[in-house]
């Protein structure tokens, strides 16, 4: 038997003890066709044995099979860095694994470079990994061009993954088109997105026909919207339920957001304060209302500050 047969005999006996549960033989038969230099047996002894938490022996065979250069081996070890602190590791690491078109490792590196606002590195990341199909990176990629102030090319990214189906990107097309002044365009691709349960896009629409008047489908969407986590549907929920004359119901979904937004409010969270500032300003609070919104425009809140400015 040559050394590459050897290799896959006892790769696949080991993929039949794993599936077995049967780890320690498995672990044992992936040493040996990893000792013969198999870069594949490496990979998967590393998986078993983070998984048994041997974190650096783990690490040990991560990185022999990424010093062999496989991709999936880098993310990994990267990962692993990543877990234990190593910041320095899990970035080299992934950046190398990205090189080479790992996309795991594309979405870590474009996640850091959104949150520490490097929009130019998370455009490029994301623009990777869109190149790969991606498209949910496709849709992010639009999301940081429109950030840098080119909402053209932004657009024309959201309308290829709205193309291909990608709801999120039917969502956020649909949002920009209203942002610019084209409405029946944006209710079209909200209807869309509506119909295959959108919470954001039922949220939308659901206005749009609350300010048309038409107050039961507002309520239906609204409502879908707000089972959905969506505080801010269950706001204006409040108000197309008393339009309704059902003021039992918006007294109970008014109290009920309230609790949830005052909680949230004491943690320190700008957005929750805000609002909770719409809430109670809607409920004719409006002293209460004004200083949560200076509160949330003094943690950040661009809508508080907004608010403010246009009083």
């Amino acid at each position: 038997m040559d050394e590459n047969t050897e290799i896959d005999a006892l790769i696949g006996r080991a993929e039949a003890m794993l599936e077995a549960g049967a780890d320690k033989e498995a672990e044992r038969l992936l040493r040996r066709a990893a000792d013969l230099g198999s870069v594949a047996a490496m990979l998967t002894l590393g998986v078993v044995i983070e998984c048994r938490e041997r974190i650096a022996e783990a690490i040990h065979w991560y990185r022999r099979a990424a010093e062999s250069g496989d991709r999936d081996a880098m993310a990994a070890l990267a990962r692993v860095y990543d877990d234990e602190g190593n910041e320095a590791e899990a970035r080299e690491w992934y950046s190398k694994a990205a090189e080479l078109g790992a996309v795991e490792a594309m979405t870590e590196l474009v996640w850091e470079a959104d949150y520490a606002g490097r929009l130019a590195d998370a455009e490029k990341w994301y623009r990777r990994a869109a190149e790969t199909g991606d498209v949910n990176a496709l849709n992010n990629l639009a999301l940081v061009i429109d950030k840098q102030g080119r909402p053209e090319e932004a657009e024309l990214l959201w309308r290829r993954g709205a193309s291909q189906g990608h709801i999120t990107s039917t969502f956020n097309l649909a949002v920009h088109m209203a942002e610019h002044g084209t409405i029946q365009e944006a209710r079209s691709l909200y209807e869309k997105a509506a119909a295959v349960g959108h919470g954001g896009a039922s949220h939308n629409l659901g206005r749009i026909l609350s300010e048309e008047g038409n107050l039961p489908e507002a309520r239906r969407l609204l409502e879908f919207a707000a089972s959905q986590g969506n505080v801010r549907a269950e706001i204006d929920l409040i108000e197309v339920l008393e339009g309704l004359g059902e003021t039992e119901e918006a007294a109970r979904v008014r109290s009920k957001a309230r609790s949830f937004l005052e909680s949230e409010a004491e943690d320190g969270r700008a957005d929750a304060m805000y609002d909770l500032a719409v809430l109670l300003e809607q409920a004719g609070e409006a002293e209460e209302s004004d200083i949560l919104c200076e509160r949330a425009a003094a943690l950040g809140s661009r809508e508080a500050r907004e608010y403010l400015r246009g009083q």
